[in-house]
C-alpha cells in the first residue's frame, strides 16, 4: 500500500471519531478505519480492505419425497358410468390420503409428491361437484364400485386390536368405504380399516382411522378420517 493510501485512511478514522456517527451505524462499524491486508502493488485501496463478515447462508435442503405405503391387494374398481379406474384405486386412495395429512400437518411436499397430488386429486374427484342448498359439496370425491376388497377388514376402536373381522367392500372412495358386515354399529362410532399389504409387503398391515357416518342393517357408511398409518 503507497504511503499515500495509508495516509489517507489514517485522517479518515480521525475525521469518524471527531464528528457525530450517522444514525443507524454503530460504533464498532465506524470508530476505526478498515484494516488493510496484504495485496499486490497494483491492488487499488479498495480491493486490500478486508470483507466485512456476514453471516452464513443457510442453503435450502428442499423438501423430502414422503414415505410410500406398503403394497396393497389390486382392486378393479368401475365407475358409475361404467369406466373402470386406471390404476389400483386402494393404493392410490392411501397414497393420496398420506401426502394430504403430511401436508395439512405443515409439511411442504417436494415437487413429485405435488405432482402425484395434481394427479391422484384428479383421478378420484368427480368433474363436476355436486352441492348442497347451503353451497357445500354433497360429495367430494367420486365413488367407485369395487366388489370385495381382499384383505380389508375392520376392528372397533377400543376392542381387542387382535380382531380384525373381514367385510364384503360395496364401493369405495378417497373420503370413505361402503362395507358389509356383521359388526353391529351405530353412527359416530370409531372404526379401524385395516388393509394387509401384498406382493412383496405381504405380512405387513396398513390402518386408515374412520367413524361411522351411516348404518342401515347390515350395510355401513364410514367415513376416513387422517392418514394412513403402516408397521
Amino acid at each position: 500500500m503507497s504511503a499515500a493510501v495509508a495516509e489517507d485512511l489514517r485522517h479518515l478514522a480521525e475525521e469518524l471519531a471527531a464528528n457525530e456517527l450517522p444514525a443507524g451505524l454503530s460504533p464498532s462499524r465506524c470508530a476505526a478505519p478498515p484494516v488493510p491486508v496484504s495485496c499486490g502493488a497494483r491492488d487499488t485501496a479498495a480491493s486490500c480492505l478486508e470483507p466485512v463478515a456476514t453471516k452464513p447462508r443457510l442453503v435450502s435442503q428442499g423438501a423430502q419425497p414422503a414415505p410410500r405405503p406398503p403394497r396393497c391387494p389390486d382392486v378393479t374398481a368401475k365407475g358409475r358410468d361404467g369406466g373402470q379406474y386406471a390404476g389400483n384405486l386402494l393404493y392410490d386412495i392411501l397414497l393420496y390420503r398420506s401426502l394430504r395429512a403430511r401436508q395439512m400437518d405443515g409439511t411442504e411436499p417436494c415437487a413429485a409428491d405435488k405432482t402425484t397430488l395434481v394427479r391422484l386429486d384428479a383421478q378420484l374427484r368427480p368433474a363436476k361437484i355436486t352441492r348442497r342448498d347451503d353451497g357445500r359439496a354433497l360429495r367430494q370425491f367420486s365413488r367407485w364400485e369395487t366388489g370385495a376388497v381382499p384383505g380389508v377388514g375392520l376392528t372397533v376402536v377400543g376392542g381387542p386390536a387382535t380382531q380384525i373381522l373381514p367385510v364384503e367392500t360395496v364401493d369405495l372412495s378417497a373420503g370413505g368405504i361402503c362395507v358389509v358386515t356383521e359388526l353391529t354399529l351405530s353412527a359416530g362410532d370409531e372404526i379401524t380399516v385395516r388393509v394387509a399389504g401384498s406382493g412383496e409387503d405381504s405380512g405387513r398391515m396398513i390402518a386408515l382411522q374412520a367413524r361411522v357416518a351411516w348404518s342401515r342393517g347390515r350395510k355401513v357408511g364410514l367415513m376416513f378420517a387422517g392418514g394412513p398409518a403402516w408397521d
